[in-house]
């Protein structure tokens, strides 16, 4: 929409496919070497802790398991994969807001941005309630 109502010369611009699909390609392409990368640099483990809680025989009663990285091997990755994510949020942002203007039967950005800052509350919410949930297993597990 920017493309077509902010051209200089406003002149009848043709969005092909190709135009939608190549940032999304690229942004794909980003997230999957990552990833790989991650899992051949430093891929996760499972690793299994027993509590104290031991039954007449000496058998664990309860234990806990998760992915571990060692020695925070990943926290580089982790941080890649939020800087590329957050940079394309930012630019939908900036692309929403720069739409702004537009009448509403040609344009979505009102949408598009409360979408985006339902996408951030999530962020700022949730990635510190990650960290301080970290160590407890039954923090990531919702029974009713």
């Amino acid at each position: 929409i920017n493309q077509i109502f902010h051209h200089p010369k406003f002149r009848r611009v043709t969005i092909t496919v190709k135009d939608v699909i190549v940032p999304f390609l690229i942004l794909l392409s980003l997230n999957t070497i990552v990833l790989i990368c991650w899992t051949a640099i430093s891929p996760l483990k499972w690793e299994r802790v027993h509590t104290d809680a031991r039954d007449d025989f000496g058998r664990p009663l309860d234990s806990t398991g998760r992915c571990t990285v060692e020695n925070n091997k990943g926290l580089p990755f982790v941080v890649l994969l939020l800087i590329i994510n957050m940079a394309v949020l930012l630019l939908a942002n900036i692309q929403a807001y720069q739409a702004r203007t537009i009448t509403v039967e040609f344009s979505e950005s009102k949408y598009i941005g409360i979408i985006n800052a339902s996408i951030l509350q999530a962020g700022i919410i949730g990635g510190p309630l990650l960290v301080i949930a970290g160590s407890e297993p039954s923090a990531f597990v919702l029974t009713a």
